[in-house]
């Protein structure tokens, strides 16, 4: 192999190299960043869980109104 072919190579392991280290260092942006969604994520279940549980609390209240103001209707047609 000439000299020329040499350092034509070793150009481009050099970058490539570069490339690399370019691309572990996306990655560890990306991770901490999908560490972040994750957190986001996990906050926003919890809450759409609290949600629903207040929704079923609210519905079981309104239940109980409706046949309250049912048996007062039905009380009211009595007289």
């Amino acid at each position: 192999m000439s000299l020329e072919a040499l350092d034509q190579l070793q150009e481009k392991v050099h970058k490539m190299l570069e490339a690399n280290a370019l691309l572990q260092m996306k990655i560890e942006e990306f991770k901490k960043k999908n560490i972040v969604l994750e957190e986001k994520i996990n906050a926003i279940l919890a809450q759409q869980k609290d949600l629903i549980a207040q929704n079923n609390e609210l519905k079981q209240e309104k239940a109980v109104w409706q046949n309250r103001l049912n048996a007062l209707l039905g009380k009211t047609n009595d007289i």
